[in-house]
């Protein structure tokens, strides 16, 4: 069997997904679905649809529009959180409405952790979208932001230019698995 892979709904743009291979030629098949965990509030299940590619054999799936690959939170929530992070130093700012639960605040400071962990893999992958001489975890949160605008958009550029993400370098993203 093929490899696994996961793409966003939001690159889909409303059309169906096409096989991650470079030269696989649609049409991919439905391969049922899977649940996982998702946090917003209360901890919900969603879930995920499965495709199969006839020709190479690799599945993948096609994650809802507002959530990460291999985190339970929704992209909406780590943004504001990574916002008010990097900008707490600088002047006290208010935290998302309504607060975060603790089992959300656990998830988010080990986001955030996992980013300051890679900064200098992203700052590197980033190049001249951020300033060389960025050090700090907050510094390259508000250089991306400014850059690239949303955390959606900085996915996406990550994972197309970079075929990484914020949190890792996921197998996922990957042109050729």
């Amino acid at each position: 069997m093929g490899s696994t892979s996961q793409l966003s709904e939001y690159s889909l743009k409303g059309q169906l997904p096409r096989c991650p291979g470079a030269q696989c030629k649609p049409p991919v098949h439905r391969h049922g679905s899977y649940q996982r965990f998702w946090i917003r509030g209360i901890i919900r299940r969603l879930t995920v649809q499965r495709f199969l590619c006839p020709y190479c054999r690799r599945t993948f799936s096609v994650l809802p529009p507002d959530s990460l690959p291999y985190r339970p939170l929704s992209l909406a929530l780590v943004e504001l959180y990574f916002n008010r992070r990097a900008t707490s130093e600088q002047s006290p700012q208010s935290g998302p409405d309504p607060p975060p639960s603790v089992l959300e605040e656990g998830c988010l400071q080990r986001a955030w952790s996992r980013f300051s962990s890679r900064s200098e893999r992203l700052k590197h992958c980033l190049g001249h979208l951020v300033p060389a001489t960025t050090q700090v975890p907050t510094t390259l949160w508000q250089s991306m932001r400014r850059s690239l605008g949303s955390l959606q958009a900085i996915l996406a550029h990550l994972a197309k230019a970079c075929e990484c993400s914020l949190f890792g370098d996921y197998r996922c993203l990957k042109q050729e698995i």
